[in-house]
């Protein structure tokens, strides 16, 4: 899947045959929530215009004009927050259906609200490279590309310094790694994090990379050099760029380690939010984003023929 005409095709196949179906008859129930939270806030408007004239043209200090302060901030109250409740409803109703269905469609997914992604396998991958005290998980996917295993996790790590915030993807390999080797984005190193990848039980040494562009804005490090350089090709740093740019995140970061890759990409925006009331639910390009990222995952995982069970 690795042309943007074949993913394009593919994709709207997909879209036209098996997700037109599922989210038409909640495109119409969106419309008619939509529409009596348009009449209710009308109605509400025309009852707040009609208090405030009868609280100002009432006599000043009397009972009713209090009694119709009172009703008038009420009122205002209910205009400002139906439209949210009213969201959270339909978000809660449909939000895990329309994941659900949909990506079935996009292939071997399952959709949970638990990663299966562990903490040990974060902190030891050093793509965060302080610790974490705590995790909040979002929208969590596990999925199946050939035989090979991969998660996708939205998630936030609470730190005391600094919070990560953004989307984890975890690939199985079906291929030995020997040795730990990470790539993070320059402005992730200072004086005080080269320590953290230097301790008594692992030493991680910097690679020389062949990009000269990819330097510019990352680093690569590895305890085994010879294996560093095999992984960290100019051909996977233009996967690692297509995954980060498609994720619209200004960085990335990935670690081999223990027969994995484990990306970490920060970003700022909830990206699985589907069930929207406010947004059509029959645009397509709700759903391209999650099949272009879906793609850049298999790109890798065909990249480096992950299916076949041999060497690196």
């Amino acid at each position: 899947m690795s042309d943007d005409k074949d993913i394009m095709k593919v994709f709207y196949e997909i879209y036209e045959k098996q997700i037109l179906p599922i989210i038409t008859p909640v495109e119409e129930t969106r419309r008619l929530y939509l529409k009596k939270l348009l009449i209710t806030e009308c109605l509400l408007i025309i009852a707040l215009v009609l208090l405030g004239i009868c609280s100002y043209i009432l006599p000043e200090y009397n009972i009713v004009m209090y009694l119709l302060y009172g009703i008038l901030m009420i009122t205002f109250a209910v205009v400002i927050v139906l439209p949210f409740s009213r969201m959270q409803t339909f978000s809660r109703r449909f939000k895990q259906y329309l994941i659900c269905e949909i990506i079935k469609s996009f292939g071997n997914i399952t959709y949970s609200k638990f990663s299966n992604i562990p903490d040990e396998f974060i902190k030891k991958s050093l793509v965060v490279l302080s610790e974490f005290s705590s995790r909040i998980d979002d929208d969590c996917f596990e999925g199946y590309y050939k035989g090979v295993l991969y998660n996708v996790t939205e998630t936030t790590l609470l730190k005391s310094d600094n919070n990560f915030a953004g989307v984890l993807i975890l690939i199985k390999f079906n291929k030995q790694i020997r040795a730990k080797t990470i790539i993070v984005e320059k402005e992730a190193f200072g004086i005080y994090d080269l320590p953290l990848l230097q301790t008594e039980k692992e030493v991680l040494e910097e690679i020389k990379l062949e990009d000269i562009e990819f330097s510019k804005h990352y680093r690569a490090f590895s305890e085994d050099q010879v294996e560093g350089r095999y992984l960290v090709t100019t051909a996977f740093m233009e996967r690692f760029k297509e995954l980060k740019n498609i994720m619209k995140s200004s960085c990335a970061r990935c670690s081999f380690f223990d027969n994995y890759v484990l990306f970490a990409i920060p970003t700022v925006k909830n990206r699985y939010e589907i069930a929207n009331l406010f947004c059509k639910l029959d645009n397509p390009k709700r759903y391209l984003k999650f099949f272009q990222e879906l793609s850049a995952i298999y790109a890798i995982i065909d990249y480096f023929k992950l299916d076949e069970n041999t060497g690196i």
